[in-house]
C-alpha cells in the first residue's frame, strides 16, 4: 500500500510539472521536465556541463532546460544593475564554514556592503602599486623552476606545464593574501595541495545542485577535518592568519617577512584582513581562506588555455612572438607594458571568450513582479534562471559566424561601438553588480607572465604515444571533442579544468 501511494505521488508530481507547471511550456529533455531528477547534478558528476548545455540549446533554442538562457540579449535582464536578481541557493555551497563570502552571499544589499569593504584592496590603482610586485616575485620562482627542469634534462625539458602554472598561481595568491609563498615552485606539490583545490570546488558544485546535503557535509568538515594542521592547505592558511585574529597587532604577523622583500604587498594584506562584514565584524579565517582556494584557480585555467591556443596555431604563434620580440619583452614585465602588446591582449580576450574559466550556468532568482523573456515566456517570482558563459560566448549573433573558432583579430578589426558591444557580452568574470572583484588581478597576472613565458622559452606540445607521459590516450578540448592533437584533457563542471598538459620546453637564450 505504501509503495502504491509513493508511486501515485511521484506520477502526480511528474504530471503536474509536465502539464500544469508555469514553466511547462519551456522545452527541454523529458527527464528534467518531470522534476524527478537533477540534470545539473548529472552534469556535476560527469563533468561535462559546457558542451552538453550547448548541445541542448542547439536542439531546444535560446530558452531551454528549466530556464537556461543562451541569447546575449538576455544578459541585461538577468544580470542587470537596477533591481538586480538575487543569487540562488546554489552559491550557498561555496560559502565558508564561518559564514558567507563575497562569492556566496545571496542578499544583494549584504554583497554591496562586503564589496565596499574589500574594494580598496582590489582597486586598479592598488593592483599596480602593490599586487604586481607579489606576482613578479612568484613569476621569478616559476621561471626558476622551469630553468631547473631544462638544465636537469640537458637543454630540453618535458613537463606537465599545466601543473607548473598552477604552482605559480597558488604561490602568487599566497604572497598577496598571506604575505608568503606556498613554496610550490620551490619544492613542488609534495603536500597534495593542488588537487585539493580542484576537489573542493568540484564537490562544492555538486552540493550546490543538492543543497539538502550541505548541513551534513559542513558538520562532517567541522568534526573530522583538522584545519589547524600546518601540513595541510587549510592548516597552512589557518596558521598564517592566526596572529591576525588573536592579537590586536595585525602588523606582528608579517614583521619577519618585511623590509627584505621588495616584492611585498603589505598594504593589500592589511586592507584585505581589516575588511569588515555588514555587521562590523572583521573577515573570518574562512573568508580570507576562500581567496586562496578560488583566486589561484581561475588565473591558471586562463594561462593554460591561452598557451594552448597560441602555441597550437602556427600563424598566431608567429604573430605573438614577433610582437614580443619587437617590444623587447624581458622579465620582469610591468602590467603597463603588457597592456601595450595589442595582439597579445586580443588573444587574451579571445581566450576568455572561447575558454571561460566558469562554464557552469550562473543562476539567479526572479524577483517581485516576475520577468518576461524575449521569447515571450513569463517567469514568476521565485523562478531560477541562468546563463552559461560557455554557451553565450558561442552565439553567432554576438560574435559572428565563426564564434566557435579562436580568432583574435575579431577584437581588432571592429569599430569602438562594436568592440564595446562584444565586451559587454563577455561573461568570463560575470557581469552586472556581481562581477568578479578580482578581475583586475586576474588580467594582470596573465598579462605579465605569459608574454615572458613565450619570449623566454620555445614551447611545443609533447606528442601522445604509448610510451609518453600522458594519462589520457586522447586529449579533450573545451568543447568536449576528443582528439589526438589536443594537448590537454578538459573537464567541464563549475570550472573548465585542463589536466595532463605535457609540453616540451627549451630556452631561447
Amino acid at each position: 500500500m505504501l509503495l502504491y501511494l509513493l508511486a501515485l505521488a511521484l506520477c502526480s508530481f511528474a504530471s503536474y510539472n509536465l502539464l500544469f507547471h508555469p514553466l511547462a511550456c519551456i522545452p527541454g529533455p523529458l527527464g528534467s521536465r518531470t522534476g524527478l531528477w537533477s540534470w545539473k547534478s548529472t552534469r556535476a558528476v560527469k563533468r561535462d556541463m559546457g558542451w552538453k548545455l550547448l548541445e541542448f540549446h542547439k536542439k531546444y533554442g535560446h530558452e531551454a532546460l528549466l530556464c537556461s538562457l543562451s541569447s546575449p540579449q538576455a544578459i541585461s535582464q538577468i544580470y542587470r544593475f537596477k533591481h538586480p536578481l538575487k543569487k540562488t541557493e546554489f552559491y550557498d555551497a561555496l560559502r565558508d564554514l564561518d559564514g558567507p563570502n563575497l562569492l556566496s552571499t545571496l542578499d544583494n544589499k549584504s554583497h554591496a556592503e562586503m564589496r565596499r569593504a574589500e574594494s580598496a584592496a582590489y582597486s586598479l590603482t592598488k593592483m599596480q602599486s602593490e599586487f604586481e610586485g607579489s606576482v613578479q616575485a612568484a613569476c621569478g620562482e616559476f621561471l626558476a623552476l622551469l630553468d631547473r627542469r631544462i638544465a636537469a634534462m640537458e637543454g630540453k625539458a618535458t613537463l606537465d606545464l599545466g601543473e607548473a602554472i598552477q604552482f605559480f598561481a597558488m604561490d602568487a595568491v599566497g604572497r598577496m593574501v598571506l604575505g608568503k609563498s606556498f613554496g610550490l615552485c620551490a619544492g613542488e606539490d609534495r603536500r597534495g595541495w593542488v588537487p585539493l583545490v580542484e576537489r573542493i570546488l568540484e564537490m562544492s558544485c555538486f552540493l550546490g545542485t543538492q543543497p539538502f546535503l550541505l548541513p551534513f557535509v559542513r558538520w562532517a568538515s567541522r568534526r573530522f577535518v583538522d584545519r589547524t594542521n600546518p601540513a595541510t592547505l587549510p592548516g597552512f592558511v589557518f596558521s598564517s592568519m592566526e596572529n591576525r585574529f588573536e592579537s590586536q597587532g595585525a602588523d606582528m604577523m608579517y614583521e619577519a617577512d618585511r623590509c627584505s622583500d621588495r616584492f611585498n604587498s603589505d598594504s593589500f594584506r592589511e586592507m584585505f584582513m581589516q575588511a569588515k562584514n555588514a555587521d562590523g565584524s572583521v573577515f573570518s579565517r574562512d573568508q580570507v581562506r576562500a581567496a586562496v582556494y578560488v583566486s589561484s584557480f581561475f588565473e591558471e585555467l586562463t594561462m593554460r588555455a591561452m598557451i594552448r591556443y597560441i602555441v597550437g596555431n602556427g600563424r598566431i604563434y608567429d604573430k605573438v612572438q614577433a610582437e614580443i620580440e619587437s617590444a623587447l619583452v624581458v622579465f620582469p614585465l610591468s602590467y603597463e607594458d603588457a597592456c601595450k602588446l595589442v595582439y597579445f591582449q586580443a588573444c587574451l580576450k579571445e581566450t576568455l571568450r572561447l575558454h571561460p574559466p566558469i562554464p557552469w550556468p550562473l543562476p539567479r532568482t526572479v524577483g517581485v513582479g516576475g520577468l518576461l523573456l524575449s521569447g515571450n515566456h513569463y517567469l514568476a517570482e521565485g523562478t531560477q534562471v541562468s546563463m552559461s558563459p560557455f554557451v553565450v560566448h558561442r552565439q553567432i549573433e554576438a560574435f559572428g559566424s565563426d564564434a566557435g573558432e579562436f580568432r583574435p583579430e575579431r577584437w581588432l578589426e571592429v569599430d569602438e561601438t562594436h568592440l564595446l558591444e562584444m565586451e559587454r557580452k563577455l561573461l568570463a568574470f560575470g557581469t552586472g553588480p556581481r562581477v568578479c572583484i578580482g578581475k583586475n588581478i586576474g588580467l594582470m597576472e596573465v598579462s605579465v607572465v605569459v608574454p615572458v613565458l613565450l619570449g623566454r622559452y620555445r614551447i611545443g606540445f609533447t606528442p601522445r604515444s604509448p610510451a609518453g607521459p600522458h594519462r589520457y590516450r586522447l586529449g579533450r578540448d573545451v568543447d568536449g571533442k576528443g582528439r589526438n592533437d589536443v594537448p590537454y584533457f578538459v573537464t567541464s563542471q563549475w570550472a573548465s579544468v585542463q589536466r595532463d598538459f605535457w609540453c616540451d620546453l627549451a630556452s631561447r637564450v
